[in-house]
């Protein structure tokens, strides 16, 4: 009892001095990928639908932590700066966004919605994060993709697509390095899209 009485007067001393024990909480930016910058496509959409599945990806990309690679192939921790969601998350919401803008792809749908599609895109984010060189940083995204035909579970075609975009100057380094993340994304992306509509015009000949 003496311990319990001993405590709360503690507790009572630093609530009203104003005191903490504990460390005060870092502030934290939250950021998303910019819009996508892809143009509407004047072409008739496939007549295909398509089904994006979450990507797998590794325990470090699987979060909402931007990661630096440095030279030594340490992955670090980018100080202040959060996604509004995971890795993973965060690219299949982006590629949605794209493939919509474009529109040669309008039956589109996600493995969240629990929906039929003929087509289903998958794969792997190896790459979403800061390369360190020197004094330079750059965006990298790498996606190894595989196209599948969801009757016959099928793969279609595999390939793996890279983008690195240096980071420019902005009103932030935190700002200007999700500007270039969007700059690659889109590029991916685009590459990504024509891809896989040439496969459909290979399997229609």
């Amino acid at each position: 009892m003496k311990i319990l009485g001993v405590t709360l007067v503690v507790f009572a001393m630093l609530a009203t001095s104003g005191c903490t024990i504990l460390p005060e909480p870092q502030e934290v930016a939250l950021y998303q990928l910019p819009e996508p910058r892809l143009q509407a496509s004047e072409r008739a959409p496939a007549p295909w639908s398509l089904r994006i599945k979450t990507p797998k990806a590794s325990d470090a990309l699987n979060s909402k932590r931007l990661l630096v690679l440095n030279p030594d192939n340490e992955l670090a921790l980018y100080s202040g700066a959060r996604w509004t969601s995971t890795t993973p998350k965060l690219w299949q919401d982006y590629l949605q966004r794209a493939f919509l803008a474009d529109g040669r792809i309008a039956s589109l749908t996600t493995d969240a919605e629990n929906l039929h599609a003929e087509v289903e895109l998958s794969g792997t984010l190896r790459g979403f994060y800061a390369e360190a060189d020197k004094n330079n940083l750059a965006a990298v995204i790498r996606f190894d993709a595989t196209l599948a035909d969801t009757a016959s579970r099928k793969i279609i075609a595999s390939r793996s697509f890279i983008a690195r975009e240096p980071v420019g100057r902005g009103s932030s380094q935190s700002a200007a390095l999700v500007a270039a993340f969007g700059v690659a994304a889109d590029r991916v992306s685009a590459d990504l899209l024509n891809w896989m509509l040439q496969q459909d015009s290979k399997n229609s000949e």
